[in-house]
């Protein structure tokens, strides 16, 4: 809750009193403060639809201040009673707004990256001339000597688009999200880059259907803070929405019109139809993109550009990809040997991977390790009513085929394959977006475990699998159970 916002709520209470106060007279004036600072609130963009109430009562006291300097109030015998209801109704709303403005969906600091740099950041718009002049959105975040730089980047800028998309299929409604414009990362819009090194490793990002660019910008700015330049993109038409700084917007794609996959009705044939979408069409278009973009930031490193020309080091570039980006990315490194390690946060394989070569880490949600040992007699547990056969045959084309692909990857890997699980977590924990209240608990994308908690054993273990195998500085933590981090259960290591 910032500043503006808490004096609003405590402006309420002067305002009550100024309701039945006869003198002094200067004591009604109080009942236009919470407007004077709701007019304030809205003029410097921290408006928020949590506030409506108190935006609704604010505009009341200052009518019922109307009423009493032009002594109408008096005349029709309403003073008492008006003062009186407003009392109970400042006394609902209030705590209403607590609840909901400082509570359930707060505006907090962001916990900030750990390294000893600072974090700059751009956005950059390509266009692949070979897939009819396809565009895409991309931010780089990287490390920056601009310390003494006020300036900060917002952690987004159309939070209406995103939380539309995301939520548009778990029933919930996109304004929940609506305040994420509202939050300040720790990134320096367009500082210079760091002078510490001559070129830094890369590290190239994936969100999964529904997600979105900035989902992780904390593990984005903890890595630059260390010294990676990383690169984030939005898969146009596949994550929840992007606007680009033309204003043109791709919303996410309606799965019904572009494939005739009914997503109300995922079971059968119908989910069958939808996983060869997802495994043929979608994670190969994400494939496709995320090629370009390596193609791209060659192009910009041997160019005369002025922030990146000449500093990227390509010869340690890896992929982190979540969900279906994990997949993607897991795919990429199957048929680029410019990826040198990977990262799947969470993500199914679509399709089998035999033989991978590059270091790879899986870090698996505790949901996802559930499904995958899940008996007939628990399903039918689940699925009270409807056909076992049926409902045993829609896990396995969901969940069981998965595994196998899995133990697949794993036992023909000819490189270094790690595969853990954190305990209390479902997909979305490995993103971002917990930390900005409950709506992903209440849809049953993430688990019980603390969100900054989360944050912190991501970011940490992503570091150590990347600080190994692209600065080749082995970390202790990778493989071994740590005292430290108890949620974390290694499924996987490599031979020793």
């Amino acid at each position: 809750m910032s500043i503006l916002d808490a004096l609003i709520l405590f402006a309420m209470l002067p305002a009550l009193i100024a309701t039945y106060a006869v003198k002094p007279v200067w004591v009604r004036f109080l009942g236009l403060l919470p407007l004077i600072l709701v007019v304030l609130h809205w003029l410097f963009g921290a408006y928020r639809w949590q506030f409506l109430p108190i935006y609704v009562v604010s505009i009341a006291f200052g009518v019922i201040f109307l009423l009493r300097v032009l002594r109408i109030a008096q005349r029709v015998q309403v003073a008492e009673f008006v003062a009186l209801l407003s009392g109970l109704i400042v006394i609902g709303v209030v705590a209403q707004t607590v609840i909901t403005g400082a509570i359930l969906l707060p505006v907090l600091p962001l916990p900030e990256p750990t390294g000893p740099s600072a974090v700059g950041t751009q956005a950059r718009v390509i266009t692949d001339a070979d897939r009819s002049n396809r565009q895409l959105l991309m931010q780089i975040w990287y490390p920056t000597d601009a310390n003494d730089n006020p300036a900060r980047a917002l952690y987004m800028g159309y939070p209406d688009v995103f939380a539309a998309g995301l939520l548009r299929d778990v029933g919930l409604p996109g304004f929940l999200y609506n305040h994420l414009d509202q939050f300040e990362t720790a990134s320096i819009p367009d500082a210079p880059m760091a002078t510490a090194q001559p070129r830094y490793p890369v590290v190239i990002f994936s969100h999964g259907l529904r997600g979105v660019r900035t989902q992780n910008t904390l593990l984005m700015q903890e890595l630059a803070s260390h010294g990676y330049i990383a690169v984030a993109i939005d898969h146009s038409g596949f994550g929840s929405g992007v606007v680009f700084p033309d204003g043109e917007r791709f919303s996410l794609i309606d799965l019904e019109a572009a494939y005739g996959v009914d997503m109300s009705a995922l079971t059968g044939d119908m989910l069958a139809r939808y996983r060869e979408v997802i495994d043929d069409d979608i994670t190969q278009v994400m494939v496709e993109d995320a090629r370009f973009v390596i193609d791209a930031i060659e192009q910009i490193n041997g160019s005369d550009d002025t922030t990146f020309g000449g500093r990227l080091d390509l010869t340690r570039l890896g992929l982190v990809g979540h969900a279906l980006g994990g997949s993607a990315h897991i795919r990429v490194c199957a048929v680029d040997a410019r990826c040198h390690a990977v990262i799947n946060l969470d993500g199914l394989l679509s399709g089998n991977i035999t033989d991978l070569t590059q270091p790879a880490l899986f870090m698996h949600s505790a949901e996802t390790q559930r499904q995958f040992a899940v008996t007939d007699e628990e399903l039918a547990g689940m699925n009270p009513g409807q056909d076992l056969a049926q409902t045993s045959a829609d896990h396995t084309a969901r969940w069981r085929q998965y595994s196998d692909r899995l133990v697949v990857l794993l036992t023909t890997a000819t490189g270094p394959v790690y595969n853990l699980v954190i305990a209390e977590t479902a997909s979305f924990d490995y993103t971002d977006l917990p930390l900005f209240g409950p709506p992903m608990n209440w849809a049953g994308l993430s688990g019980a475990i603390d969100p900054p908690r989360m944050i912190e054993i991501v970011n940490t273990y992503s570091r150590a699998f990347l600080d190994t195998y692209l600065k080749d500085e082995p970390a202790a933590l990778l493989g071994q159970p740590s005292p430290e981090y108890t949620e974390v259960d290694w499924i996987f290591v490599p031979s020793q």
